[in-house]
């Protein structure tokens, strides 16, 4: 890194800044790890935002990432469902998806279920799972 001191940067400036991007280089590549394990998963894998009414009762989700498995399997492509609410992406969305995601915001803890989907025909085990607030 040793970037050399300018007369008029101090030596604590200097090394806040290499030190700074240093752990910037170190998150670049944790995410790019991450993203690697994300994408190379059989497991059809969507990080989705819960969508409330002014009532906070769960009306949809919107996703905001996908990996590869999960367009594979659902049929749906990356584009699609990172466009528009998830009940838009394959309708008609069965009332489980909203049941299922609104009790594991709640509680946190992970449901899953059965459901054929209607675009492949294939029988799909879905995970619900708790990520933050809000989020799923």
């Amino acid at each position: 890194m040793g970037r050399e001191r300018s007369a008029d940067a101090p030596r604590g400036a200097v090394d806040l800044a290499d030190a700074l991007l240093e752990r910037e280089r170190l998150l670049v590549e944790a995410n790019q790890k991450l993203e690697a394990i994300y994408n190379a998963s059989a497991d059809g894998l969507t990080l989705c935002r819960a969508i409330h009414d002014e009532h906070g009762t769960l009306v949809d989700y919107q996703v905001l990432e996908v990996n590869k498995a999960l367009y594979h399997l659902t049929g749906a492509t990356r584009e699609a469902m990172l466009s528009k609410p998830i009940s838009q992406v394959a309708p008609p969305f069965k009332p489980i998806w909203f049941e299922s995601a609104d009790r594991v915001l709640r509680t946190g803890v992970m449901e899953h279920f059965d459901i054929r989907s209607p675009v492949t025909g294939r029988w799909l085990n879905v995970r619900v799972s708790y990520v933050a607030p809000g989020l799923i």
